[in-house]
């Protein structure tokens, strides 16, 4: 027993005390006495120490092996480390030296040196700018400022109208003009250029002008997408469809935009794809949808009239509906335009135009060869509507006036202008009367000229028309003199996609043809001063406003039911902002929902 609890102290294990048992019994065989317990313990300390070193050698080597790969380890890391302390010093020798080079003269590397700290400098101070988004101007600002702008206009309008109807007074009764009111009048002239040439400028300098540009470029996007979306479904079979019929006596192009626009508004409001069927617009311009242009000669789509329900797959839109899509504005844009746009109703109308009016190739070729022969590139130019020679003087005095206006100190300006009109004696009367004018204007013998396809009457018109938009639309400025030329208004229009544009009306008609869908509101209290004005009172709606160039409105006063005379400062247009259908999407949305809910909720904002 003591030689088996030696072998358990000694080797703990099951293994090693049946090692020690075995050794024990052949050891009693062999020596007696108590030689046995000495001669068994050696044994047994021999066996452990030979079982310790069978187990632990592999353990020794390998943990040798570790070691010589952590030296070897060790010893890359030193030479990196020593690599890198050698360049940092060639880092701190070179930092040294171009130290010293800064605090020399006006030495060429000197000069290098800082023109390259300057431009990092620069490069930072933009990279910062670029990184925090413009913060848009508030819309008190925007509309505050607009507002002045118009009012400097109408009270030049006022005060220049003023002045000649008394100078024409007396010159009619033979009486003499006092030469301190002329000088009064030429002295006021030259102070509202002034002040109107800075009310101009002050959009590019307010810190706002690139807020401008990319909120226009966005919201125009936005509404590009749309249409392209809705005039391009992915299964032309199963989408749904709204067919716009023309009347047979509109042959120019104001008579059939109108129509046309009026019809791709209703379609946008009912989320349906237009069709129409006009060869002479298909002619000039690209087809309003891609992949679906040739529905309308499909005998099973036979249509219903309009309005129609949302599950017909065909709706007929005629001549003589009164569709009101394209007078109101959607309503998810009124945050925006009340902000960008001081006529958010002519934007709707100019994003509406441009989708209808992108031009052919042959078009823009057409384009091309007309800019090139009447030298339209030599910009500023003055863009007239005019079809009344009675206005001819009022006309070339507000372009006087426009053009003092751009002229900078010590430089002169060449005044040109670009005619529309349906007289074909105007351009030839201007050219005579006016030689300092360069005039221009498209005429029948010029795009025969320049090889525009002959068409019959009606169709050489259009485009002819066409080509007046396209020019009136590039112009600096535009002044309309005629009641039935809607030309430029439609430019107008265009223009609004890239600034805030403002057109100067002559005669008895309004700044802006849209404006008579609009209602207005009396924002100044007004006492009639004769019997040919009326009384207005703070909230007064009024209707059927036309704008005379003498600073004054007519119009009717809805509350009081009479109709007269009114300053045009004190009414404000109310923009009718109407709920259509909820596009769900934003810019780069593929697809349209068309679970939408329509509402006949409008919304009325001031327009500025």
């Amino acid at each position: 027993m003591l030689q088996l609890s030696i072998c358990r102290q000694i080797l703990g294990p099951r293994v090693l005390i049946i090692v020690c048992v075995t050794v024990q019994t052949i050891f009693n065989l062999v020596y007696p006495g108590k030689m046995k317990q000495c001669v068994i313990l050696t044994v047994a300390w021999l066996l452990m120490f030979l079982l310790l070193l069978y187990v632990t050698g592999p353990l020794l080597k390998v943990q040798i092996e570790k070691n010589e790969k952590l030296e070897q380890n060790l010893r890359v890391i030193s030479k990196r480390l020593s690599h890198a302390f050698r360049q940092l010093e060639k880092l701190r020798r070179h930092y040294e030296e171009l130290k010293k080079m800064i605090k020399v003269g006006f030495s060429y590397q000197n000069k290098t040196i800082r023109t390259l700290l300057e431009r990092e400098k620069a490069m930072n101070e933009g990279s910062a700018i670029k990184a925090c988004n413009p913060v848009p101007p508030r819309i008190e600002y925007e509309q505050t400022r607009r507002m002045i702008h118009s009012a400097v206009r109408d009270m030049w309008s006022y005060l220049e109208t003023r002045f000649k109807s008394i100078l024409d007074t007396h010159e009619s009764e033979n009486k003499s003009f006092p030469e301190e009111v002329k000088s009064l009048l030429v002295g006021s002239a030259g102070r509202i250029q002034f002040i109107l040439k800075y009310l101009d400028k002050l959009p590019s300098v307010d810190g706002h002008a690139s807020w401008r540009q990319s909120e226009a470029r966005y919201l125009s996007t936005i509404i590009q997408n749309r249409i392209k979306l809705l005039q391009n479904p992915p299964n032309c079979a199963a989408a749904k469809y709204l067919m716009c019929q023309f009347s047979s006596d509109c042959n120019r192009l104001a008579c059939r935009l109108e129509r046309v626009t009026a019809c791709l508004a209703e379609a946008y409001r009912m989320l349906r794809t237009l069709v129409i069927d006009d060869n002479a617009w298909n002619t000039n311009f690209l087809p309003l949808s891609q992949v679906c242009s040739d529905i309308q000669n499909k005998e099973e789509y036979v249509g219903v009239p309009w309005p129609g329900s949302p599950h017909d797959m065909r709706i007929d839109l005629s001549q003589d509906e009164n569709v009101f899509s394209w007078k109101v504005v959607p309503y998810d844009f009124s945050q925006h335009l009340n902000r960008l746009r001081g006529d958010p109703l002519l934007w709707w109308r100019g994003q509406l135009y441009s989708y209808l009016m992108r031009p052919l190739p042959t078009m823009n070729n057409l384009y091309h060869r007309v800019k090139e022969r009447i030298k339209f590139y030599r910009n500023p130019i003055i863009g007239i509507c005019v079809d009344d020679e009675g206005l001819l003087d009022d006309l070339i005095s507000v372009v006087e006036h426009r053009y003092s206006q751009l002229e900078m100190k010590d430089i002169s300006l060449q005044r040109r202008i670009f005619i529309s009109s349906n007289n074909w004696d105007i351009p030839q009367k201007i050219k005579k009367i006016y030689p300092h004018i360069d005039t221009m204007y498209v005429s029948e013998e010029l795009m025969i000229e320049v090889g525009a396809e002959e068409f019959a009457e009606d169709r050489f018109e259009f485009q002819k028309d066409i080509l007046d938009v396209h020019f009136l639309q590039n112009t600096e400025f535009i002044i309309s003199a005629s009641q039935s030329n809607k030309l430029c208004h439609i430019a107008l229009a265009l223009k609004m996609n890239h600034t805030d544009a403002q057109m100067v009306s002559l005669g008895n008609i309004s700044a802006s043809d849209h404006k008579r869908y609009l209602d207005y509101m009396c924002i100044i209290k007004h006492v009639a001063q004769n019997e040919e004005e009326i009384d207005l009172n703070l909230g007064d709606s009024v209707i059927n406003v036309e704008k005379l160039p003498n600073g004054y409105s007519k119009g009717v006063n809805k509350v009081s039911r009479r109709a007269g005379l009114f300053p045009s400062y004190k009414v404000a247009g109310l923009t009718r902002y109407k709920k259509f259908y909820d596009f769900k999407g934003t810019v780069s949305t593929t697809k349209i929902t068309t679970k939408a809910e329509q509402t006949t909720e409008e919304v009325y904002e001031y327009e500025d």
